[in-house]
């Protein structure tokens, strides 16, 4: 009888951290967000054009802009991989692998993310040194508007 008052007293427990987990991934991204007066706060957004992306992503793009910002990647930068284009997308929420995929569309790695947040260890320099990352598409309802790649800064 001991063990089953005992078993009942921890069941509000695990569910106070069960809903804990689920309202951190439910509030949304609580990463990195530029200021009201920074410029990439604006409206506009990088548009893809037809010219720039290669046709697999800007595939990909049209399937992302269909989903809910909790669904999709937050942005998507090229970078510079092994002297390459590469093109990074930034996962929605929590414990979620961030992939780098080449410019034929072939996933290299997942650079971040994941429970440690520091991605699959495939590729631990995933972008050049001295290289710049240019943001090409972020989520209508993502307010990630940067060019700085979040999760490989510190790379």
């Amino acid at each position: 009888m001991k063990r089953l008052h005992s078993a009942a007293r921890s069941v509000p427990t695990i569910a106070l951290l069960l809903a804990t987990l689920c309202a951190g991934c439910a509030a949304g991204d609580a990463r990195q967000k530029p200021s009201p007066s920074s410029p990439a706060a604006s409206t506009s957004q990088p548009s893809p054009s037809s010219t720039s992306l290669p046709e697999w992503l800007r595939v990909k793009i049209g399937q992302y802009q269909a989903l809910p910002a909790d669904r999709a990647p937050l942005g998507i930068w090229r970078i510079t991989h092994n002297g390459q284009a590469a093109y990074y997308l930034y996962s929605p929420c929590c414990d979620q692998y961030n992939p780098l995929f080449d410019a034929g569309g072939t996933e290299i790695c997942n650079p971040s993310g994941g429970f440690t947040g520091r991605g699959d260890g495939k590729c631990p320099q995933p972008m050049d040194r001295g290289t710049k990352a240019a943001l090409v598409w972020s989520h209508p309802a993502s307010t990630s508007q940067t060019d700085d790649p979040p999760g490989l800064m510190r790379n």
